[in-house]
């Protein structure tokens, strides 16, 4: 029976099912697989909106600009040892489309921009409980953020940034009853920012995310389902040294939306 519901999980987690790190702050969620080791993994799925007013190193954006929504698939893992986790994740999205902006160019003409955009992000933490349901972490997170431009005036180019940082956060949960449980988790940081094409300077950035939700822990199944929000914040301040024309116009992207999800508990 139980290789049946191994397999079962595994098909949910290729097709995209979740579960956030604020769940490992439960011991309920995990399954012992030694003597104080527990262990679990599974497949986030962040259904969001992105909203950003600069698109890459050329600044190709002056208006907040909101892409349509997309998802986000982020395989993760963790593992604790007493009190001690580590925990591990990444995101891929698809072609996020953002609308078209038309503005009065220096010509003077009517220039029009056409921009996609897709994102990676990688998160590392090492945390330790300091009750059952409470842990405070410690990481590095690795966002990398491709645009695609076409202008009605210059054509098609394409931008990369770079963010990476540390970060600092706390996880928690509480059972409210019949194998649910809230939970909730908060992290921030500072990051450097880079480009490509590349730049002469090195940007710096704030990073924010906060996340709240439910959770279920199948009481006969190594299982738990997750139903979350999640909110994340990074502000880039622009380097004068680099762009005049963007120094006083920071770069500011939030990225928001639900997050679903299935945990594999080994």
């Amino acid at each position: 029976m139980r290789k049946i519901l191994s397999a079962a999980v595994l098909a949910c987690l290729a097709l995209g099912a979740v579960a956030p790190m604020a769940a490992y702050a439960d011991d309920d969620n995990s399954v012992q697989v030694g003597k104080d080791v527990f262990m679990s993994a599974g497949m986030k799925l962040w259904i969001n909106t992105w909203q950003t007013n600069l698109t890459g190193n050329s600044g190709k954006s002056w208006t907040q600009l909101t892409a349509d929504p997309n998802v986000g698939y982020i395989p993760n893992l963790s593992l604790k040892y007493k009190k001690l986790l580590l925990a591990t994740s990444f995101m891929a999205t698809g072609d996020y489309k953002f609308p078209r902006e038309s503005f009065i160019d220096a010509g003077p003409t009517t220039n029009a921009l056409d921009i996609t955009g897709s994102r990676q992000e990688f998160d590392l933490n090492v945390g330790y409980y300091v009750v059952p349901q409470v842990v405070l972490t410690m990481g590095y997170k690795g966002v990398t953020e491709k645009f695609h431009v076409v202008s009605s005036r210059t054509g098609a180019s394409d931008n990369k940034v770079y963010l990476n940082g540390v970060t600092f956060g706390v996880a928690g949960s509480a059972p409210i009853g019949n194998g649910f449980s809230v939970y909730g988790s908060g992290a921030g940081g500072p990051m450097f920012v880079t480009y490509t094409p590349a730049s002469t300077y090195t940007d710096s950035a704030i990073y924010e995310a906060s996340e709240l939700g439910i959770a279920w822990h199948a009481p006969r199944a190594p299982l738990s389902a997750t139903l979350g929000y999640k909110f994340q914040l990074i502000q880039t301040s622009i380097s004068s040294s680099n762009s005049v024309n963007y120094s006083n116009l920071p770069r500011s992207e939030v990225t928001r939306g639900l997050m679903l999800g299935l945990n594999y508990l080994f």
